[in-house]
């Protein structure tokens, strides 16, 4: 007899690169039957109560099926069926599943063994999957064994013996080069783990031969600027200036051409690319100060000093790790023809970067735009005299004006960003979708057009930058997520706690928090989550549920 799962019952699920445990914790219970597709195996429960099944994840991966059923035979004579949520998410069966549980940002397995898996499983079951899909597989094994910053990888072989066939495989076509840069960067950060400098070159001259596509496929300017970027240094290892200058020179066209052509302003695309552009503007920060450097290296010494004294952490959490661990130093050393396990050079001994410039004072403009949305973010949130909006439009005109005559303000621009945003959240409190909505749509097709033409040439200006695409990002989230949504966003679940994250980021008001995780975290439990933002019943709900009225003081 089969009854409902115990309700002190613990399961739960662990996968390591070699196995899977499926592991129960119930007082009372005599045995555990896991199912795994056609695999099966039984255990007894120890004096801890606790059962733990294992199963080799090599013979996983020849089921057709890894449909799983977890039986527990209790004392009472009964016996309870259960599931774990991991292993159905791991049961995948079809193409649009696979992408969207391994590839997906924002949907994907947390479990980075448990993706591993699922790669390898679809590599080795499928060898004739299309291009995409191998490629997809490859990704989430490379940057996991990028990430794992284990040389010894057991997943090594099988995964440039893909990449290889691959890349065989595949040459040109618009619909494949997303796909084949995405692998060949994904390998680079691995020849760097290696230290091979060899491979990691020819992988970024491989990603680089694809530059020509970017005007279409404005995605790639993320890996085409951190590609010109990375191989910069390593040819300023091998004492090439002139190469390393020609690759820091086109970091800035592609930031440009990247940009001009990404779909910010478009609500059913643009989604993804804020973050995009942001990763772009670090690239193009660390290639800014290269270049500033580049002149006073003369000689191949120093060279090599001013390429290990340049810092590549902040481009992505993989070459952070690679940089810390001493991965990247090692290649560029191996790069100089020097023997990698030689003792490096001695930070103090390192060249720096030609000194920046002193901060410029703020303009007027930017002053009078901080002011703008310091007076809508009080009004927000204390209640206060609410500023009027059209002055957004008028600081927005004396910028557009300042940029065609050659004068890039961007801290001008970001505080018109956070003006901006601020508006819009003050005009939705009040009840005007209408103009809220107008407010933040507007955010993105804005910074395009700035960053479009714009030059970056100190380092307050990539501070400025950076912020401002956050900024436009939440902006986005506001009009295209909440005040109406769009069916590509709607199963955005991570949207609300991107948009609280990004906008405290921005704005950094010891007030904020609270009200934006009030005025959202409301309606998560709904089927259609944050429907309250979009009438005012969402606003009085909150008050009827705030304990502290004074915290939503701003909310009447």
């Amino acid at each position: 007899m089969s009854k409902p799962p115990p309700a002190n019952a613990d399961l739960s699920c662990r996968f390591d690169l070699a196995r899977l445990h499926i592991i129960a914790i119930r007082p009372g219970a005599l045995a555990m039957t896991v199912r795994v597709g056609t695999k099966m195996h039984t255990t007894g429960f120890d004096a801890q109560h606790r059962a733990e099944a294992t199963f080799l994840l090599a013979d996983l991966q020849e089921e057709a099926s890894l449909e799983h059923e977890v039986q527990l035979l209790l004392a009472d004579g009964t016996s309870a069926t259960l599931s774990v949520p991991l292993m159905t998410r791991v049961d995948i069966r079809t193409d649009a599943e696979f992408l969207d549980r391994v590839q997906s940002l924002r949907n994907r397995i947390k479990d980075p063994a448990a993706v591993r898996f699922c790669a390898r499983r679809l590599l080795h079951r499928r060898p004739a999957a299309s291009p995409a899909l191998r490629a997809a597989a490859l990704c989430a094994i490379g940057y996991r064994i990028a990430e794992s910053l284990d040389q010894l990888d057991p997943d090594l072989p099988l995964f440039w013996r893909e990449v290889g066939c691959l890349l065989a495989e595949v040459e040109g076509g618009e619909d494949l080069v997303r796909w084949t840069t995405s692998v060949t960067m994904c390998a680079t950060y691995v020849a760097i783990l290696l230290q091979n400098d060899v491979e990691a070159e020819a992988l970024l001259r491989k990603t680089l031969s694809y530059r020509s596509f970017l005007p279409k496929l404005s995605l790639l300017h993320t890996n085409f600027s951190r590609s010109d970027m990375l191989l910069a240094l390593i040819r300023l290892a091998r004492g090439d200036s002139h190469g390393a200058a020609l690759l820091l020179k086109d970091v800035p066209d592609v930031a440009r051409t990247g940009v001009a052509h990404s779909h910010i302003d478009n609500p059913m695309k643009g989604r993804s690319q804020f973050s995009e552009i942001f990763a772009v503007i670090k690239s193009l920060r660390i290639a800014h100060g290269i270049a500033q450097g580049l002149p006073q290296a003369t000689n191949g010494e120093q060279m090599l000093r001013f390429a290990l004294g340049i810092s590549i952490g902040e481009v992505t959490n993989i070459t952070r790790g690679l940089e810390a661990k001493g991965h990247w130093s090692r290649l560029l050393m191996r790069a100089a023809g020097r023997d990698g396990d030689e003792e490096l050079p001695s930070p103090q001994r390192m060249m720096a970067a030609a000194p920046a410039p002193a901060p410029a004072a703020a303009t007027p403009l930017s002053a009078n735009a901080e002011a703008l949305w310091r007076a809508a973010l009080a009004a927000l949130s204390a209640g206060g005299e609410a500023p009027r909006s059209d002055g957004l439009a008028d600081l927005d005109a004396e910028l557009d004006a300042n940029h065609r005559r050659g004068r890039f303000d961007w801290q001008a621009a970001l505080e018109l960003s956070r003006a901006r945003l601020c508006l819009a959240l003050l005009a939705r409190v009040q009840n005007d979708e209408n103009l809220a909505f107008d407010l933040a749509a507007e955010a993105g097709p804005r910074i395009k057009n700035l960053l479009s033409v714009g030059s970056l040439n100190a380092s307050e200006d990539f501070d400025a930058a950076g912020l401002m695409v956050l900024c436009a990002s939440s902006s986005f989230l506001f009009a295209h997520r909440f005040l109406r949504p769009l069916p590509p966003l709607l199963k955005d679940n991570l949207a609300g706690q991107e948009f609280i994250k990004t906008t405290n980021r921005v704005l950094q008001d010891p007030v904020l928090p609270k009200l934006l995780d009030e005025f959202l975290q409301l309606h998560l439990s709904e089927d259609d989550i944050y429907a309250g933002l979009r009438s005012s019943s969402g606003v009085q709900l909150l008050k009827k549920k705030t304990k502290n009225e004074s915290q939503v003081k701003g909310l009447n």
